[in-house]
């Protein structure tokens, strides 16, 4: 086997390596938001967008960025019986 595939294979390893850790990483932002979602639900608390922060910092720690209250904001919709504004 030549010294180039050999770099090549290894400079592939490395980027699948590094996608797998990312995956990872975003499977357990997505758990955590479910585990936090589930905890205001029985809870009882209506999230806003004005509130959300607040809430959230209440029961966890999680930094909450667009993405992560995007997630959080659909979840409760979701849990409450689906969009009725249509």
């Amino acid at each position: 086997m030549g010294i180039t595939r050999q770099g090549k294979r290894i400079k592939r390893r490395e980027v699948l390596k590094e996608s797998k850790w990312h995956k990872k990483e975003f499977y357990k932002i997505i758990e955590e938001l479910d585990y936090v979602s589930s905890l205001l639900h029985l809870e009882g608390v209506e999230l806003t967008e004005d509130n959300i922060e607040e809430e959230v910092s209440k029961v966890s720690e999680v930094k909450l960025g667009a993405m992560e209250k995007m997630v959080l904001l659909n979840k409760q919709r979701k849990r409450d019986g689906g969009d009725q504004s249509e």
